[in-house]
Order: structure tokens, then sequence, then C-alpha cells
């Protein structure tokens, strides 16, 4: 086992946690996920990185073919013990070669913990799994803010964790034929905490125009949803869902014989 495979075993018990809690970090990519997928009819995803599986959940109750790819032998497992046996593979992400091409490729949180020699690696594992207009989607955290986090705050950095530059990956993307669609900015404590990118694989420039998201009847219960979200009430809510999620988890990989504390 390598060092790298280590390190996610034993991290496996934190991510197991974004079941129970809601994670704002993901909270954030889920609302991207629900504009991309509602304009694109994706029907395949392979998902890099995929940790314990708390975000496949997402790709899982769509019609679309998913493929869950991880490192880590226990974050299978508990994704497996929570979601069924299905879509998701252990294995190492620079070695894959699956003989397939999908739709979308997400790497969400994944490409700053990949040492910067093995880029490579990546980029080639992305480019024989995509086809000419194949959609990709990465999260990072933003390069200052790795900076300050080395700096001021090592204890917070994982195994591996890289400052990544916004232009070199938007170079490397470039050279298997991925131009940017989309950058954004985001953070759970202050707003240039992370970076979300979307690519596009497409040798053309297509003007598009402004859309937005969701039929009026849907955009109007989504506005008046928000008024009601005070601190309180979504304190309270939070608590027992918690609750209510943390029962469900522990039965749920007690079966796996796995605990959770």
């Amino acid at each position: 086992m390598s060092r790298i495979e280590e390190f996610y075993d034993e991290f496996s018990d934190y991510l197991i946690q974004d079941y129970i809690i809601v994670n704002p970090r993901h909270q954030k990519i889920r609302s991207f996920l629900k504009k991309e997928f509602f304009f694109h009819k994706h029907q395949s995803v392979l998902e890099l990185g995929c940790g314990a599986g708390v975000l496949t959940g997402f790709f899982l109750k769509r019609k679309t073919r998913v493929t869950a790819v991880d490192i880590s032998g226990k974050n299978i497992r508990v994704a497996r013990a929570i979601h069924g046996k299905g879509p998701f593979l252990q294995g190492d992400i620079l070695k894959l070669d699956l003989g397939q091409s999908y739709d979308f490729i997400a790497l969400f949180d994944v490409i700053e913990h990949i040492p910067e020699d093995r880029l490579k690696d990546l980029i080639s594992v992305i480019e024989s799994h995509t086809h000419e207009s194949s959609r990709l989607a990465l999260t990072f955290p933003y390069p200052l803010y790795t900076d300050y986090l080395k700096e001021n705050k090592p204890e917070l950095l994982q195994v591996v964790d890289e400052t990544v530059s916004i232009g070199g990956i938007i170079r490397r993307l470039g050279e298997i034929g991925f131009t940017l669609e989309s950058f954004d900015l985001f953070g759970t404590r202050w707003t240039n905490q992370y970076s979300l990118m979307v690519l596009e694989r497409s040798g053309h420039f297509s003007p598009r125009p402004h859309r937005y998201y969701g039929p009026l009847p849907v955009r109007i219960l989504k506005k008046g949803g928000a008024m009601l979200k005070t601190y309180h009430i979504r304190l309270a809510f939070m608590r027992l869902a918690g609750k209510i999620k943390k029962r469900m988890i522990k039965k749920k990989l007690q079966k796996e014989g796995i605990s959770l504390q």
C-alpha cells in the first residue's frame, strides 16, 4: 500500500462526516451540477477521485452511466455500503484505462493532490476518456489560499497539496482540445478560497446567450424558500437532519463492518 493510499484510508473517517453534516463546499458544487445537468443532458459521467462517494450520489439520482474511481479501498467500501455495489472502482486514477469515453468528467478537490511531475499522466487519462464534445469540471483551492495554508496552517494540508497554477491547467488542457467556458471563486469562510473551472473539449468558439436556470414557477419557489432560511431555522433543521442521517449511515456501514464514531 502506498503512503497516499494509506493516508486516504485513514482520511475516510473524516469524509464520512460529509454525509451527516452538509459541507458548504459540496453545496456550491451541487448547485453548479444542477445547472450543468439542466442544460446538458449527459449520458455518462466519470468521477475521478470520488472519495467516499458524497457527490457521486448526485449523479446516481439521474439517468446517467456513472463510473467513480478512488485510490482508497476504504473510501470505496464506504461508498458501496451507502450507494450500492455498482459504479465504484478502486484504483490509481493516474493509471486508469477503462477503454471508453464519457460526456462529463468530474475532478472535485483532486488536482491539488496530484504531484506536479504526475500531472501529465492525469492529462493523458482525461484525454483517453473523453470525446470531441466532452465537458470537464474541476474544483481546487485558489493558489493564494494554498500558499496561505502552507505558511500559516500546514496542519490542514493533506499528504500531497500542490499550489495549482490556473493558467498552467488551462494551458495543459488546451493542448488536448479543451477550452475554458467558465471560472468562479467561492468559499466557505472567505470568498476566495476555492476555484471552480468548467472546460469543454471543442475546437471552435460558439457564442451562447445568457440562460436562467429553471422555469418561472421553480424560480419563484426557490426565491420564496430562500427567504425562509433564517439562521435559527436552518440550524435546527441541520441538527435534526444530522441525527437522522447519522443513524442511517451507521446502519449501512455496520453491514460492511465499518464503524462510525
